[in-house]
């Protein structure tokens, strides 16, 4: 069994899945920000009930940057999981990674409330009580413990994370910013990136209803309401894209991490007009000051693409 004393939960700007890879990253390699190397950009589905809910944060997958960093992730599905091989993978990779539907987390506000994925760590199991030490997240709380029926019917997958011996990589600054400036040049069915800015914006005055993007989830916490979770999720993408440029060269991407904080902080102010508006059910709250600080923070967003790409040496 692997000496777990040193293992700790990183405090870092993500949702609960991002904490735990970046925490496994740092604890087997020293280091978690190459993970954010590709979490800039989002998109809107065409399909949804809600604009929140067709939101989503298009941030490149964080298991393929570990793998390519030196960290071995193997999955095991529900349909390969007792007690006995949960036992043997605690005693060969603790800790592990479980993987829920919160609907299912009985010790979770949003119990029976809302279906979303949901990680928690597990760190050893008591034969005696019959109940497996885990570690929940987002909110962190260590003290969770879980019966083992319980992980045996309800845990959907278990990840395994583990150190290969290969290096992490060395970067090229150059090389390594290309990728998002391209994914800003491309274009999918909607258009290109500012397309779906564009029509972000203005979806907030045409056709935007606040009472209906709460409408079923007035019991749950205001921050996983999906317009204010998806946003706050666009918001997460520019302090991790932060990680990563302070990673590769803090000196050179000074100006860079400077404008990113001009982004975020207007992005933040109109994700938090609309968060304080549910908290006083005030449905008709002013869309033109949440679309002028959403503008101002494209219009920034605009300006650091444009410093990115004069980085780039063709």
């Amino acid at each position: 069994m692997r000496d777990i004393s040193n293992f700790s939960l990183l405090d870092i700007k993500g949702d609960c899945f991002d904490m735990i890879i970046a925490s496994f990253a740092q604890w087997l390699k020293g280091e978690y920000r190459f993970l954010f190397i590709d979490c800039l950009g989002f998109n809107i589905l065409e399909t949804g009930n809600t604009l929140g809910e067709r939101i989503y944060v298009d941030k490149g997958d964080i298991i393929d940057a570990a793998n390519k960093n030196g960290i071995a992730t193997d999955f095991y599905e529900s349909c390969d999981l007792d007690i006995n091989k949960i036992t043997y993978l605690l005693n060969e990779y603790n800790p592990l990674v479980l993987e829920l539907d919160e609907y299912d987390c009985y010790w979770r506000k949003n119990y029976l409330k809302i279906h979303r994925k949901h990680y928690v760590l597990l760190l050893e199991y008591s034969l005696t009580l019959v109940k497996l030490k885990c570690i929940d997240t987002f909110p962190n709380d260590d003290t969770l413990t879980l019966p083992g029926e319980f992980v045996k019917e309800k845990v959907s997958k278990i990840i395994c994370l583990s150190d290969n011996r290969q290096p992490t990589k060395k970067y090229n600054l150059s090389e390594s910013i290309a990728p998002t400036i391209e994914k800003f040049n491309n274009s999918n069915k909607i258009g290109s990136m500012w397309d779906r800015y564009f029509l972000l914006v203005e979806e907030m005055i045409t056709s935007f209803s606040l009472e209906s993007e709460v409408q079923g989830f007035e019991d749950v916490d205001i921050i996983f309401t999906p317009i204010i979770w998806n946003l706050k999720s666009i918001l997460f993408s520019f302090n991790q894209y932060q990680y990563f440029l302070e990673f590769i060269n803090t000196e050179i991407t000074k100006p860079l991490i400077q404008q990113l904080e001009l982004i975020m902080h207007s992005w933040e102010i109109a994700t938090n007009i609309m968060t304080l508006s549910i908290i006083r059910k005030d449905y008709s709250f002013k869309k033109e000051k949440v679309q002028e600080y959403l503008r101002k923070a494209i219009d920034e967003e605009k300006r650091f693409i444009d410093q990115l790409s004069s980085l780039v040496v063709t």
